[in-house]
């Protein structure tokens, strides 16, 4: 609701589109939404955060497009 000059939470990589039970399960379970790279720390770079799809761990780009993450891969 507030406002912010960090640059980072305007960009693509540092947004997901959620139905509205995925947003109460993360909002219900943030450190599960943390491991799984659903919610990031203010320091993280987003581009950065792995993030765990229906189909696989990727990384968010900041064109809005995704990069497969490789298996066993960590931040």
């Amino acid at each position: 609701m507030g406002g912010t000059r960090r640059e980072s939470l305007g960009r693509a990589s540092n947004a997901l589109y959620l139905h509205q039970s995925c947003h109460e399960r993360v909002e219900s379970n943030r450190h599960e939404a943390y491991v799984n790279g659903w919610l990031a720390y203010a320091d993280d770079q987003p581009e950065m955060v792995r993030v765990l799809r229906w189909d696989g761990w990727c990384f968010l780009q900041d064109d809005g497009t995704i990069k497969a993450a490789k298996a066993g891969a960590a931040d």
